[in-house]
Protein backbone atom coordinates (compact mmCIF):
# COMPACT_ATOMS: atom_id res chain seq x y z
CA UNK A 1 0.00 0.00 0.00
CA UNK A 2 1.39 3.73 -0.84
CA UNK A 3 0.03 7.12 0.66
CA UNK A 4 -2.18 8.56 -1.61
CA UNK A 5 -4.22 12.12 -2.73
CA UNK A 6 -0.54 13.92 -1.16
CA UNK A 7 0.40 17.10 -2.37
CA UNK A 8 3.89 18.83 -1.46
CA UNK A 9 2.05 21.34 1.40
CA UNK A 10 0.39 18.57 2.90
CA UNK A 11 1.81 17.30 6.49
CA UNK A 12 2.38 13.92 5.84
CA UNK A 13 1.42 12.62 9.57
CA UNK A 14 -2.12 13.93 8.40
CA UNK A 15 -2.46 11.29 5.64
CA UNK A 16 -5.44 9.17 6.25
CA UNK A 17 -3.95 6.36 4.03
CA UNK A 18 -1.21 5.60 6.11
CA UNK A 19 -3.21 5.90 9.43
CA UNK A 20 -5.69 3.10 8.06
CA UNK A 21 -2.46 1.33 7.29
CA UNK A 22 -0.96 1.36 10.43
CA UNK A 23 -4.01 0.19 11.82
CA UNK A 24 -4.83 -2.26 9.86
CA UNK A 25 -1.50 -3.58 10.74
CA UNK A 26 -1.97 -3.19 13.95
CA UNK A 27 -5.07 -5.27 13.54
CA UNK A 28 -3.24 -8.17 11.84
CA UNK A 29 -0.33 -8.16 14.87
CA UNK A 30 -3.13 -8.16 17.76
CA UNK A 31 -5.10 -10.84 16.08
CA UNK A 32 -2.41 -12.98 15.56
CA UNK A 33 -3.09 -13.47 11.81
CA UNK A 34 0.51 -12.46 10.85
CA UNK A 35 1.12 -16.27 8.89
CA UNK A 36 -1.89 -15.24 6.78
CA UNK A 37 -1.92 -11.96 6.03
CA UNK A 38 0.61 -9.74 5.57
CA UNK A 39 0.61 -5.77 5.42
CA UNK A 40 3.52 -3.83 3.87
CA UNK A 41 2.86 0.21 3.35
CA UNK A 42 5.01 2.95 2.36
CA UNK A 43 4.89 6.93 3.01
CA UNK A 44 6.37 7.26 -0.17
CA UNK A 45 4.78 7.92 -4.13
CA UNK A 46 5.67 4.08 -4.80
CA UNK A 47 6.69 0.78 -3.74
CA UNK A 48 7.74 -2.42 -5.28
CA UNK A 49 6.47 -6.24 -4.24
CA UNK A 50 6.98 -9.49 -5.42
CA UNK A 51 3.51 -11.91 -5.58
CA UNK A 52 4.94 -15.29 -6.53
CA UNK A 53 8.22 -13.89 -8.22
CA UNK A 54 6.14 -10.86 -10.31
CA UNK A 55 7.64 -7.70 -9.45
CA UNK A 56 4.71 -5.22 -8.79
CA UNK A 57 5.48 -1.09 -8.77
CA UNK A 58 2.47 -0.05 -6.59
CA UNK A 59 1.59 3.62 -7.26
CA UNK A 60 -1.27 5.42 -6.03
CA UNK A 61 -1.01 7.36 -9.24
CA UNK A 62 -0.49 6.75 -12.67
CA UNK A 63 -1.84 7.57 -16.42
CA UNK A 64 -5.47 6.78 -16.67
CA UNK A 65 -5.07 5.88 -19.87
CA UNK A 66 -2.42 3.20 -21.28
CA UNK A 67 -2.38 3.36 -24.57
CA UNK A 68 -2.03 7.18 -24.82
CA UNK A 69 1.50 7.26 -26.18
CA UNK A 70 2.64 9.39 -23.06
CA UNK A 71 0.93 6.38 -20.53
CA UNK A 72 3.05 3.80 -22.55
CA UNK A 73 5.60 5.90 -22.18
CA UNK A 74 5.74 5.81 -18.82
CA UNK A 75 4.69 2.43 -17.92
CA UNK A 76 7.01 1.35 -19.98
CA UNK A 77 9.62 3.07 -18.17
CA UNK A 78 8.49 2.23 -14.80
CA UNK A 79 8.61 -1.77 -15.58
CA UNK A 80 12.07 -1.13 -16.65
CA UNK A 81 13.35 0.98 -14.14
CA UNK A 82 12.07 -1.17 -10.83
CA UNK A 83 11.93 -4.62 -13.46
CA UNK A 84 8.70 -5.26 -12.76
CA UNK A 85 6.08 -7.05 -14.38
CA UNK A 86 3.27 -5.11 -13.47
CA UNK A 87 1.84 -1.53 -12.44
CA UNK A 88 -0.80 -1.36 -9.77
CA UNK A 89 -2.91 2.39 -9.04
CA UNK A 90 -6.00 3.95 -8.12
CA UNK A 91 -6.78 7.41 -7.88
CA UNK A 92 -9.21 7.16 -10.77
CA UNK A 93 -12.35 5.93 -9.03
CA UNK A 94 -12.51 3.30 -11.62
CA UNK A 95 -11.18 -0.14 -12.46
CA UNK A 96 -9.51 -0.97 -15.12
CA UNK A 97 -7.20 -3.80 -16.77
CA UNK A 98 -4.42 -3.10 -19.21
CA UNK A 99 -1.72 -4.76 -21.45
CA UNK A 100 0.94 -2.01 -22.37
CA UNK A 101 3.16 -3.66 -24.60
CA UNK A 102 3.70 -7.07 -21.89
CA UNK A 103 3.22 -5.04 -18.87
CA UNK A 104 0.66 -5.42 -17.11
CA UNK A 105 -1.51 -2.36 -15.95
CA UNK A 106 -3.89 -2.55 -13.20
CA UNK A 107 -6.01 0.60 -12.25
CA UNK A 108 -8.36 -0.31 -8.72
CA UNK A 109 -11.72 0.73 -8.45
CA UNK A 110 -13.22 2.76 -6.24
CA UNK A 111 -14.31 1.84 -2.74
CA UNK A 112 -17.33 5.14 -1.76
CA UNK A 113 -18.08 5.23 -5.38
CA UNK A 114 -19.09 8.49 -6.94
CA UNK A 115 -18.11 10.99 -4.13
CA UNK A 116 -16.71 14.78 -5.20
CA UNK A 117 -13.27 13.82 -6.39
CA UNK A 118 -15.06 11.18 -8.90
CA UNK A 119 -17.58 14.24 -9.88
CA UNK A 120 -14.36 16.30 -10.44
CA UNK A 121 -13.40 13.74 -13.06
CA UNK A 122 -16.58 13.38 -14.79
CA UNK A 123 -16.27 9.58 -13.27
CA UNK A 124 -19.40 7.88 -11.96
CA UNK A 125 -18.62 4.52 -10.52
CA UNK A 126 -20.52 2.09 -8.50
CA UNK A 127 -18.37 1.44 -5.57
CA UNK A 128 -16.01 -1.93 -6.91
CA UNK A 129 -12.45 -2.97 -6.24
CA UNK A 130 -10.60 -4.68 -8.82
CA UNK A 131 -8.86 -8.40 -7.20
CA UNK A 132 -7.28 -10.86 -9.51
CA UNK A 133 -4.97 -14.05 -8.67
CA UNK A 134 -1.27 -14.32 -9.37
CA UNK A 135 0.50 -17.69 -9.85
CA UNK A 136 4.19 -18.60 -10.36
CA UNK A 137 4.16 -18.58 -14.42
CA UNK A 138 1.17 -15.51 -14.48
CA UNK A 139 0.46 -12.15 -13.45
CA UNK A 140 -2.91 -12.96 -13.77
CA UNK A 141 -4.82 -15.82 -14.03
CA UNK A 142 -8.30 -14.13 -13.27
CA UNK A 143 -9.80 -10.99 -12.66
CA UNK A 144 -13.07 -9.84 -10.69
CA UNK A 145 -14.85 -6.58 -10.34
CA UNK A 146 -15.96 -7.17 -6.66
CA UNK A 147 -19.26 -5.13 -5.88
CA UNK A 148 -18.70 -3.25 -3.10
CA UNK A 149 -22.33 -1.38 -2.75
CA UNK A 150 -24.68 -2.48 0.56
CA UNK A 151 -27.83 -2.66 -0.94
Amino acid sequence: MVSGNTGKDTDPNSNWDIMIYMFLDKWVRDTNRTKQVSVKYSETDYMVIHVRGHGMLLRHRAPEQADSPSGRVKFNEWARQHDVDAVVFGHFHHFGIFDCDGVFVFRGGSVPGGDDLSESMAKDSDPRQLVWGVNDKRVMTFFYAVDLASD
